[in-house]
């Protein structure tokens, strides 16, 4: 009984750690998907400003964009 005891408690001393790592992933995963959006917001912001004061600008950077970064 006392060894049941024993092994039950250290599954559950691992599944809590394993929680807590997996929970500090999805925690970080979504800090990097925030920032990833943030910059992506920014481009997008950028290139419609750039849209309005250089549209030649503009365009030659949605071509390079389109054609050459893939």
């Amino acid at each position: 009984m006392q060894v049941d005891l024993e092994k039950t408690e250290a599954i559950n001393t691992v599944l809590q750690t394993q929680t807590v790592k997996m929970q500090n992933q999805i925690d970080s995963l979504r800090d990097e998907a925030f920032i990833s959006s943030t910059v992506n917001g920014r481009y997008e912001l950028s290139l419609e400003h750039l849209k309005g004061v250089n549209p030649k600008a503009a365009e030659e950077f949605e071509n390079f964009m389109n054609t050459q970064t893939e």
